[in-house]
C-alpha cells in the first residue's frame, strides 16, 4: 500500500517506546516507508523533562529533523501534521481522537504489530 504522507511526526510516548518495549521504532518506521522524522521542540522538551537518558541518546543518534514549535505538545503536534501532511506517531488515546477527527493519519504500537488509522 502506497503511503501518502511520508513525513511522520513523533510524540513523546512514541520516543519512549524504545527504553520500555526495546522496540527499534526508527528501523519500524523506515520499514513502514517513512523518509522524513520530524521531532517538534515541545515533544523534545517533554522528552528531556522525563529525563529518559535511552530515548534521548537514541533521539540524538537518528536522523531526524527537530522543528521549533509553540503551546503545548498535542497541540503543535495537530498543527504542523495539518499544515505538513504528516503521518503522527503516538500512542497517547487523546491525541488520538483529535487526529482521526482531523483525518490526520495516525501510526501506533500495539502488542509489537503496527496499526494504521485515518
Amino acid at each position: 500500500m502506497p503511503i501518502d504522507f511520508v513525513k511522520a511526526v513523533l510524540d513523546t510516548n512514541f520516543l519512549l517506546i524504545p527504553s520500555e518495549f526495546r522496540t527499534d521504532i526508527y528501523e519500524l518506521l523506515k520499514f513502514e516507508g517513512f523518509n522524513e522524522l520530524v521531532v517538534l521542540s515541545p515533544v523534545k522538551r517533554e522528552l528531556e523533562l522525563v529525563g529518559d537518558r535511552v530515548s534521548l541518546q537514541l533521539l540524538e543518534k537518528n536522523k531526524h529533523a527537530l522543528v521549533e514549535a509553540e503551546g503545548s505538545a498535542d497541540d503543535a503536534i495537530v498543527e504542523y501534521a495539518w499544515k505538513n501532511k504528516a503521518t503522527v506517531c503516538t500512542q497517547d488515546k487523546t491525541l488520538k481522537k483529535r487526529l482521526s477527527a482531523l483525518k490526520i493519519p495516525v501510526l501506533t504500537l500495539r502488542g509489537g504489530k503496527v496499526l494504521r488509522s485515518a
